[in-house]
């Protein structure tokens, strides 16, 4: 029990807050913190599904590896119900197309 007490001890001496590792680059890192604030300003319907689609389809071919990024999977969470359902489609089968299902589950 020690052990494990000293281990908890040990990881909280370093600042205590652990350091975020991305699976996306800088710049589809700061996309996603863009999307996610021009989607908290939008109320019409029509324009939340126009954002979410055209979000989508700037990823297509990286599905995988945006949807098992921690801070880009959920403004993705928050995107595929309000795209059309063709998108949303296509999106999730990319995710898990070929080798992508392995990419996409994480612990």
């Amino acid at each position: 029990m020690a052990g494990v007490k000293r281990a908890r001890e040990e990881e909280g001496a370093g600042g205590g807050e652990r350091p975020r590792v991305s699976r996306v680059d800088a710049a589809t890192s700061s996309y996603f913190e863009e999307l996610s604030a021009t989607l908290r300003s939008l109320y019409d319907d029509e324009e939340r599904q126009l954002l979410a689609d055209n979000a989508l389809d700037e990823v297509e071919g990286r599905e995988a590896e945006v949807a098992a990024d921690a801070a880009c999977s959920r403004v993705v969470e928050a995107l595929l119900p309000l795209a059309s359902p063709d998108r949303r489609c296509r999106f999730l089968t990319n995710c898990v197309a070929g080798d992508n299902l392995g990419a996409v589950c994480t612990r």
